[in-house]
């Protein structure tokens, strides 16, 4: 049987020595370590390496470890040699050596040299042999000289001498040994400029770095206003001004005091029904945006409940799909209820949204709807099937959606 037999421990009076075989009949037998023994190893070794010195898996040691109680998850204390022994083996030995010897990592054996103050020489590897060295010499004869197609240039800062590959050559006219020489030029560096609206010498401020000072234009912020000068977004002057009448021709200063006063003055009671527990609106007897001088007058102004304010607009409750609902917080709301007219999805929309509006905004609704903005582009797409596309311009698809909703209505 081949053995290998491994010192683990140091101390003369706990000499540990175990045999491991490189066969596999050897290393499925079960482990007969009494748990005295196991408890010892684990001061100062990890399961690992207790596997190792047995020649098993550390899954095996952590099973027996747990058969006996011993705790696994604590790390081991390793037992440190003394100074007079570490020098028996080093330098004779090298550190990956001692490190085997003790069966621990090199880091650790630093520590111990560190700590006796124990000089390290510098050949910790083994001494290649005299094979090694014949063939890195003949390696070293066969190797073609490598032709070098630079040339050497001199640093602009200092004067050193490198060398410098073609592709930099190419780059600049000036070369930098370091970056310690490139930041001094630019500092160095003095451009001298214009500025370009007053045409005076641009000078470097106080404190001002090289980039800055290469960025600026200018030479103060009064040149840069006057030569770009900012966009005015006010009054007339504005690209998107449409007049007085248009920026004022929603106001809504007042409003909140002229409906508090409706409400006062009326008791918060419908003028109409003559309904006080419910919610209430301020209503304009002449149009709000016909008569924008009678906006503010409390004459013009009375007390509506919503279902009499719905009448009062000539809006529909019942009719083409709207209904009226009342909300948990006792308020009415208007919602019209349908399906998708794409994808037959029930749809719930609020009245206002149902409402026709551009060209053919005469107060009717929308008999239609979609769920969302995909379904209504894939029905404009299939409207749209078969019109060439010189006329697709300004094409309205009411007709054809009315037309379907009729269809599917009589289905």
């Amino acid at each position: 049987m081949n053995c290998v037999v491994l010192r683990l421990m140091s101390d003369e009076n706990k000499t540990f020595i175990f045999m491991t075989s490189r066969k596999h009949e050897f290393i499925s037998r079960k482990l007969s370590i009494s748990k005295p023994v196991l408890i010892w190893l684990r001061e100062s070794l990890s399961q690992t390496k207790i596997a190792k010195g047995y020649g098993v898996g550390a899954n095996a040691i952590k099973k027996l470890m747990d058969e006996y109680g011993i705790d696994t998850k604590s790390k081991p204390k390793y037992q440190k040699p003394s100074k007079e022994e570490l020098l028996r083996l080093y330098p004779a030995k090298t550190l990956e050596e001692v490190g085997e010897h003790y069966i621990v990592g090199q880091t650790l054996v630093h520590k111990w040299f560190d700590e006796y103050g124990i000089e390290r020489t510098k050949k910790n590897r083994k001494p290649r042999t005299a094979e090694a060295r014949a063939n890195m010499s003949k390696a070293r004869k066969n190797r073609k000289p490598v032709k070098l197609k630079g040339r050497t240039v001199g640093c602009v800062i200092c004067g050193k001498e490198f060398y410098l590959i073609p592709a930099r050559i190419k780059q600049s006219d000036k070369h930098y040994c370091s970056y310690e020489c490139l930041g001094k030029s630019k500092v160095i560096d003095h451009i001298n400029k214009d500025c370009l609206y007053c045409n005076s010498s641009l000078t470097r401020r106080k404190g001002e770095t090289a980039g800055n000072y290469r960025r600026r234009t200018y030479c103060n912020g009064i040149c840069a206003t006057k030569a770009n000068p900012p966009p005015t977004f006010y009054g007339k002057d504005n690209p998107g001004w449409k007049g007085e009448a248009a920026r004022r021709r929603q106001s809504r200063t007042g409003q909140k005091t002229w409906r508090k006063n409706i409400l006062r003055r009326d008791n918060h009671t419908c003028v109409h029904c003559g309904a006080n527990d419910v919610p209430v609106v301020a209503h304009h007897v002449l149009s709000f945006e016909d008569f924008p001088e009678h906006r503010l007058n409390e004459e013009n102004g009375i007390t509506l409940c919503n279902p009499c304010h719905f009448i009062e607009h000539g809006w529909s409750l019942s009719s083409q799909g709207i209904k009226s609902l009342i909300n948990e917080h006792g308020i009415e709301e208007r919602r019209w209820t349908g399906n998708c007219l794409y994808c037959d999805k029930m749809v719930i929309k609020q009245a206002s949204d149902m409402r026709r509006s551009g060209k053919a905004n005469d107060g009717s609704y929308r008999t239609y709807a979609f769920c969302s903005h995909r379904c209504s582009g894939k029905a404009r797409q299939k409207a749209m099937e078969g019109i060439p596309k010189s006329e697709r311009k300004g094409f309205s698809c009411v007709t054809i959606y009315e037309q379907w909703q009729k269809d599917k209505a009589q289905d």
